[in-house]
């Protein structure tokens, strides 16, 4: 043993001598384990027990060798808890997310051979939306024109002091009832076109990783779907 270390040693081994020798008196009148914790003021205490307002403050256990036996921290603050509970939840998403991408690049591969293959099937799929919406356009179109026309029977019935027929009336509201339907289900087709082209535009750039077209990136040669989430 060199010099250094036996000199650390000696160091700690006469701090425990020390301490032992200043807490002879504590530890004669307890007859067993010192603790040592904080005030309320910021003082070190030496005594037998530690107070129930400061346990959460943390302490410290010494035996009757002047020896530190147990070391027990100060409980977390509601602050550090709700961080450290954010930490672990962006952890598992993280974990979540990678197995998640594995999944999805299985599927990529297993669907497509090449990026060319998930164009085609885009330009299908927006081809039959466009038909489908150009259906509902015309739709659209023509309940507007119905609305213009019984519109133009009430307006009539008022002019001429009657009240507009019952059956008018229900035209009236059917007719506004499916146009704004319709212009629902335009508004929703033309979000699904959109969705459609950016799905498209991720799943053909990540096809060109997997597959080795992509020069600007690389795919990590270890499959994600190695990995198992944590357990709840």
């Amino acid at each position: 043993m060199n010099v250094m270390v036996r000199n650390k040693y000696s160091v700690m081994l006469g701090a425990s001598l020390l301490l032992a020798v200043l807490l002879q008196p504590a530890l004669a009148a307890t007859g067993g384990n010192i603790y040592k914790y904080v005030d309320k003021d910021g003082r070190t205490v030496f005594g037998a027990s530690v107070p129930a307002e400061y346990i959460k403050n943390g302490y410290t256990v010494i035996n009757d060798h002047g020896q530190v036996i147990q070391t027990v921290p100060r409980q977390a603050t509601a602050e550090e808890i709700a961080l450290i509970q954010a930490a672990k939840a962006a952890e598992q998403k993280n974990l979540n997310d990678k197995v998640s991408q594995a999944e999805t690049d299985k599927l990529l591969i297993r669907l497509y051979r090449v990026p060319e293959d998930i164009t085609k099937k885009r330009d299908n799929a927006v081809t039959q939306l466009k038909t489908q919406q150009d259906l509902v356009k015309l739709n659209l179109t023509k309940t507007e024109s119905e609305i213009v026309r019984v519109q133009g029977i009430i307006d009539n019935n008022i002019k001429a002091n009657r009240q507009p027929p019952a059956d008018i009336t229900k035209k009236m509201e059917l007719a506004r009832s499916n146009k704004e339907k319709f212009e629902a289900q335009f508004k929703k087709m033309d979000a699904d076109r959109d969705k459609l082209m950016a799905d498209a535009e991720r799943d053909s750039k990540r096809l060109q990783q997997l597959i080795g077209t992509d020069p600007a990136a690389k795919v990590d040669a270890k499959p994600a779907s190695a990995e198992k989430p944590a357990a709840q």
